[in-house]
């Protein structure tokens, strides 16, 4: 029989928060029992919230640079009219 763990799902931390789901893991993945499509890889979920904390706010930090990024390349657009 399948050993069920609860896990902290951070893939969508940025957007629906950390999800915490119960779930067999097997090797660098772990599956939603009779969910399709209900899995995710290693690096999307953490067995310690501490662990999830800390992906979190990495995923933060780059997306805080990305969006920095954006800020700058749209900053420096001129307003031009093609023919």
């Amino acid at each position: 029989m399948e050993e069920i763990k609860k896990v902290y799902v951070t893939k969508y931390a940025l957007s629906d928060g950390i999800l915490v789901r119960d779930v067999v893991i097997e090797k660098d993945m772990c599956k939603v029992p009779g969910h399709y499509g209900g899995y995710f890889h290693k690096g999307e979920f953490h067995e310690k919230i501490e662990d999830a904390k800390e992906d979190f706010e990495r995923r933060k930090q780059q997306k805080l640079v990305s969006l920095q990024k954006s800020i700058e390349k749209i900053s420096k657009l001129e307003f031009k009219v093609k023919k």
